[in-house]
């Protein structure tokens, strides 16, 4: 649960020099236009559309970067890998640790899971409102999950209606083969 006390004692430790018990304040003080424009797309993300299914744009160059893995079997060589569904692997596609949505970590080192964990609350709340306000006529679950990591994870999952599997879908290579 967002926590404003939580979020406000990472920003003065992380900025020290502003002088204020509101969060708020902070990005007036220490921020630029530069970071407010590049961190719009994290809180209010580029969607896209391939196959039927939507995919939030958070790495950049997504959808070239999604339509090639879909087009390549690559599953192939690991006899091991169980099929996997379409549905499946849209989902892998929406999930997030939030850590690893920025490429920086800065001191103080102690609080950057709880700074990662505050985060990952108001992004819930923003992908959902995205998400409703783009496709008003699907239902999305956005929520928190458990990670492998100390990290908080977000997980993006279209409820309704149910996604159709795309012609030529192969689970067991994973992927879209061109030629069925």
């Amino acid at each position: 649960m967002y926590d404003e006390r939580v979020a406000v004692a990472a920003l003065r430790a992380a900025y020290p020099d502003v002088d204020s018990e509101d969060p708020v304040a902070f990005f007036g003080e220490e921020g630029t236009h530069f970071q407010g424009l590049m961190f719009a797309w994290l809180y209010w993300p580029r969607l896209i559309e391939i196959h039927g299914a939507v995919f939030l744009c958070l790495n950049g160059e997504d959808e070239s970067y999604i339509r090639e893995l879909l087009s390549t079997p690559v599953a192939d060589g690991h006899s091991d890998w169980l099929p996997m569904s379409w549905k499946n692997v849209v989902d892998n596609f929406n999930w997030f640790e939030v850590l690893h949505l920025f490429g920086l970590h800065v001191p103080p080192d102690e609080y950057v899971v709880p700074a990662s964990e505050q985060i990952a609350e108001i992004l819930v709340e923003s992908w959902s409102a995205r998400l409703k306000v783009a496709y008003p006529e699907r239902e999305f679950s956005v929520s928190l999950m458990d990670s492998d990591t100390e990290d908080v994870g977000i997980e993006v999952v279209q409820t309704a209606p149910e996604l159709e599997v795309p012609a030529g879908w192969d689970p067991r290579r994973r992927f879209i083969n061109p030629d069925v």
